[in-house]
Formats: structure tokens, sequence, C-alpha cells
């Protein structure tokens, strides 16, 4: 898809400006669009441009599920964050975000092709079980938990709870116990 989809809600000038200012793009490019799959909190597009294949991600306020399920979109800050500082800590394990607007409430970052990056959870539900991906992840969990325990600033900084609440407990476990007593 040439056009800029519309769940990005960003005028065609202000897209190409913004992938200009991150470096990615001629001024007058004009991006590539493709969807992809996967959650149901985020618009998430591959954009092809010359300089390479990019990822971006805005967060919807509506869930993509039957019910209507509303939730704040500022918890995009807290993500652009988080992927930051576990790229400084981690670098090669978290994709690098590579530009933020704030006027649209989207960021861009590396894109990571499936055909180099294997998707452990599609992975996983396919039942191609690798202990070295187990054992992989198990270490790069405790390399983050070791860079932020004990850490109040941060604790301050992603004290999240209202989201997580939102969007993990909320229509996933308090949902399934609504609906099955």
């Amino acid at each position: 898809m040439k056009s800029i989809p519309p769940e990005l809600d960003i005028p065609p000038a202000q897209m190409q400006e913004f992938l200009h200012e991150c470096g990615l793009a001629d001024a007058a490019e004009t991006p590539e669009f493709e969807q992809l799959g996967g959650g149901v909190s985020s618009a998430i597009f591959k954009v092809r441009l010359a300089s390479g294949d990019y990822c971006i991600k805005k967060p919807l306020e509506r869930l993509k599920v039957e019910k209507q399920w509303l939730v704040p979109v500022d918890r995009v800050y807290a993500e652009i964050d988080w992927l930051t500082l576990a790229h400084q800590w981690v670098p090669g394990r978290v994709p690098e975000v590579l530009g933020v607007s704030h006027a649209f409430g989207l960021y861009v970052m590396e894109y990571l092709d499936s055909a180099k990056y294997a998707n452990w959870k599609d992975n996983l539900f396919n039942e191609v079980v690798d202990d070295g991906v187990g054992t992989q992840i198990a270490v790069l969990l405790a390399t983050l938990h070791a860079r932020t325990a004990y850490d109040a600033q941060l604790a301050r900084q992603f004290a999240n709870h209202e989201n997580f609440y939102l969007l993990r407990l909320e229509p996933y476990l308090i949902e399934s116990a609504r609906l099955n007593p």
C-alpha cells in the first residue's frame, strides 16, 4: 500500500517530514506501508524506504477485540522509554527506537525481518521448541532484571499500574472470570 494507513492518523506531508527528520528518508520520498500482524493494542506497519525497512507503531485507544475496550494511548511513551533503555543495556536484542512523533503519538524503530528473526511465540504454537532460545531469554531477562532491580528512579518512571491493569489483567483475567464464574 502506497498511501498512509488511516490507523496512523498522520497526513502524508507530516509523515514525510517525520521520516526525513529521523534521517530515514529524503524529503520528497514516498514511503510504502505493509500492515504487520500480531497484537490487539497497536497499529503496526512495516515502512519501506530507499534507506531500508522500518517499523512504525502507534497505540490504539480501542483494542482490536469484539468488546469495546478503551485504553490510554499515552502508554506509548513508557514503551518507547523501555525499548530505549533495553536497547542500551542489551544491544542487538531489542529493536532500536529511531524517532518519535509526539504530535501524532507514534514512533519508528528498527524492523526485525522474520526471515532473520524467528517469532518465538509462533514457534511455540507450532510446537517448535528450542531449549537454546529459552536459555537465551532467561539470560536476557536476568540481565534486564539485574539492571533494574532496586532502582527507585526506574520504579517511579515505569509505575504504570493502571495501564498494566487495563491492558493485561482486565481484558484477560478479569473478563475471563466474569464470563466463566
